[in-house]
């Protein structure tokens, strides 16, 4: 009779979820904004690349970027 082993876990990684926010969730606000055609091919290969959703996700994640530069360089 032979004896079962017990699974052994996986070599893939799982999902890292976000932090638990604490009181209101962030608004989802819309812009109408007139930008070059060069910078909307640029937000559609950062989207592309960064497997992100969409541009506003693009745009929310470089004007993060930006602003924690500013805040380390004290501007």
């Amino acid at each position: 009779m032979a004896t079962r082993l017990p699974a052994s876990k996986s070599n893939v990684s799982t999902s890292v979820t976000a932090p638990t926010r604490r009181g209101r969730p962030p608004r989802k606000v819309y812009i109408n904004v007139l930008v070059k055609a060069t910078t909307r091919d640029g937000l559609a290969r950062l989207k592309a690349s960064g497997s992100l959703a969409s541009q506003g996700e693009v745009i929310d994640e470089l004007v993060e970027k930006v602003l924690s530069l500013k805040t380390r360089s004290g501007n």
